[in-house]
């Protein structure tokens, strides 16, 4: 707004002035200022033999005009043979006025249509990339010069435009994922209460509501999932930024995942280290935000290890980082960027099948962007995958 007002004023000034030089140049040459010497003392001698000596003589005033057009005005000076003489130019046409008011006002309109065409060049182009707003034309973004006046405005579509190319993605994937999920464990449901249906055995019966307990249980954590994918799909959020003790925080992490593990599964050794020039110094961040992604780090590493998780805490002067090693099957070199993805899921070589949502990843790098850091994945010492999440203190 101010850039386009201060260049609007310049021009119309810098205009005005141009323009109204050359306009005082031409009436300047049009209309000259007639010199002092219209103005004479003549002789009443001057005027022996004309109609106007009486009259003159008798000290009244008298108006004269000639064949040029021109007007005299002459008046005797009292006690005195001398006679003022007082040449009356007639005005300019006023057509002459007119003419140069036309140019000036036209000049000025000019000047300012040359102004305004390229700010309506760009709103009609920005125009046309909004009709295509939403949509997967991958021209819809605005490319205009950074002197235009609506630079700002199409910064500003760009940037909205690609949020809502990501939401309308993120929609998509969504719709898909979660019709997918939902599908497998329905239809395992709907054959567990067909069997269930046909079937006289307590024992069998049982056995099929068990199964259709768990594929509740999957269905309502994927409801889970997606509901806190949503909480966190949104833009920078005001942080409260504190000091804590992040290795309790780990701690009490591990505990509640493993209390929840049932004997029949795998049993997994939990190891914590620190590194840093002082390893006991508290982590600042937003407690509420990274214990979720410190959790869905720790989950995703006891889920896929076969027996070892290793966290290390790294705190040097202000530069946080938290490292979480498995020594299960790994993640290949050409999915570790894709694996942050929403709903991008790697098949388990053990287990023969994906596991989790493909949600928690992408949750622990939104959080990491609002931190102003980084999350990345690598390859672990132990074998498996090795996951990095690292920040600054403000």
């Amino acid at each position: 707004m101010s850039r386009a007002f201060f260049s609007l004023y310049l021009l119309i000034v810098l205009s005005i002035v141009t323009v109204g030089w050359g306009l005082d140049g031409l009436w300047e040459t049009w209309n000259p200022e007639k010199p002092f010497s219209d103005v004479q003392v003549l002789q009443l001698q001057d005027f022996s033999g004309s109609t106007l000596l009486d009259r003159i003589a008798s000290g009244e005033q008298v108006a004269f005009n000639d064949e040029q057009g021109k007007s005299y005005l002459y008046q005797k000076l009292d006690k005195l043979p001398l006679v003022l003489s007082i040449e009356h130019t007639p005005p300019p046409s006023p057509w002459l006025e007119i003419f140069l008011g036309v140019i000036f006002y036209v000049a000025l309109a000019l000047a300012i249509f040359f102004w305004i065409w390229p700010l309506s060049r760009d709103l009609s182009k920005l125009e046309r990339h909004t009709k295509s707003l939403g949509t997967q034309d991958p021209d819809q973004r605005v490319s205009l010069p950074p002197q235009s006046a609506a630079y700002s405005l199409a910064a500003a579509f760009n940037r909205m435009g690609d949020r809502i190319l990501y939401l309308l993605n993120i929609q998509k994937e969504m719709t898909n994922a979660v019709s997918h999920e939902l599908r497998t464990p329905l239809a395992r449901m709907k054959f567990a209460l067909a069997m269930a249906e046909d079937s006289s055995d307590l024992t069998q019966i049982k056995s099929r509501l068990s199964g259709i307990k768990e594929d509740v249980d999957e269905m309502d954590e994927l409801v889970n999932q997606i509901l806190h994918y949503a909480n966190f799909d949104q833009s920078n959020p005001d942080l409260n930024w504190t000091q804590g003790d992040m290795l309790n925080l780990c701690q009490q992490i591990v505990r509640r995942l493993q209390a929840n593990t049932s004997q029949t599964e795998k049993q997994v050794k939990v190891e914590f280290h620190a590194r840093g020039k002082d390893s006991k110094a508290p982590f600042c961040c937003d407690w509420t935000l990274m214990e979720r992604a410190v959790l869905n780090l720790i989950q995703n590493a006891l889920r896929h290890c076969h027996s070892v998780v290793n966290i290390t805490l790294d705190n040097s002067e202000g530069a946080y980082a938290i490292t979480v090693d498995d020594d299960g099957s790994g993640i290949p070199e050409a999915s570790r960027t894709a694996v942050f993805e929403s709903f991008v899921r790697l098949r388990n070589v053990n287990e023969g099948q994906s596991s989790g949502f493909g949600l928690g990843l992408t949750i622990v790098r939104r959080i990491a962007q609002w931190h102003h850091g980084q999350v990345s994945a690598s390859e672990s010492p132990e074998g498996g995958a090795r996951f990095t999440l690292s920040w600054t203190a403000p």
